[in-house]
């Protein structure tokens, strides 16, 4: 499942349809009109993503501005009056991500096998120390990516029928979302790897965005190659 310029519409046809099954109604709508925006800028959509992120703005214009920098910097261009709310005063925005490499992660998932991977200190903040026990962890995930992958696979397709009926897509979408699936190859088809996170204590995580919930993602905590924990995306990326 890619996520380009080219893709936009098709994305958007699914986020139109999420609105109206599953978890649409938690939030108010600005919420909904901010994370459509925020894929549309991903896609590089501008327009699009414009078009919705005005339609928050207007709604609450605090919370376009509590999100991602590079949303908020991105509309505050457009703006015939720019403004800057105070959690970005004076902060700037620091990406400590790098690139990864693993063949099998790539050709298993059908994607590019260079992954966007991030250090997270104890408290789940993005950092650019390295330790002994990261670099550690890394080398463990490179050595052994084919056992880490398929046990992850593995675990989603066990929690994908219980999945299957929380979400309850009816029978004229369920084949967009959450078709029925007995494999973990035909995961690649749903399933995009975004990011890897290394914590320390020998923990990885996994985040991935997935067709049947756009909004929320998929997260995998593993340690020591074994999951441990799965569920929205947070869980890649949270420490306990």
């Amino acid at each position: 499942m890619s996520t380009n310029g080219r893709d936009a519409p098709n994305m958007l046809r699914w986020l139109g349809k999420m609105d109206k099954y599953a978890r649409s109604n938690e939030n108010p709508p600005y919420v909904s009109d901010y994370y459509k925006g925020e894929c549309c800028l991903e896609c590089e959509a501008e327009q699009e993503a414009l078009k919705f992120l005005r339609k928050s703005y207007e709604a609450n214009e605090e919370h376009l501005f509590t999100r991602s920098p590079k949303v908020a910097e991105f509309f505050n261009a457009h703006l015939a009056e720019p403004k800057i709310f105070p959690k970005f005063e004076d902060e700037e925005y620091e990406d400590f991500s790098f690139p990864l490499r693993l063949e099998y992660f790539g050709k298993a998932l059908e994607q590019e096998d260079e992954f966007c991977c991030t250090f997270l200190d104890e408290d789940s903040e993005e950092t650019d120390e390295s330790s002994r026990m990261r670099s550690n962890a890394i080398e463990f995930l490179k050595q052994n990516q084919e056992e880490i992958l398929t046990g992850i696979l593995a675990e989603i397709l066990k929690n994908y029928p219980k999945w299957q009926k929380i979400y309850d897509y009816p029978s004229e979408t369920k084949s967009d979302f959450m078709p029925g699936i007995s494999t973990p190859q035909e995961l690649s088809e749903l399933l995009e790897l975004q990011n890897i996170y290394i914590l320390d204590g020998a923990k990885i995580g996994f985040e991935f965005s997935c067709s049947w919930d756009m909004e929320h993602g998929l997260g995998v905590m593993t340690r020591k190659g074994k999951v441990i924990n799965i569920g929205e995306a947070e869980v890649a990326f949270m420490a306990i």
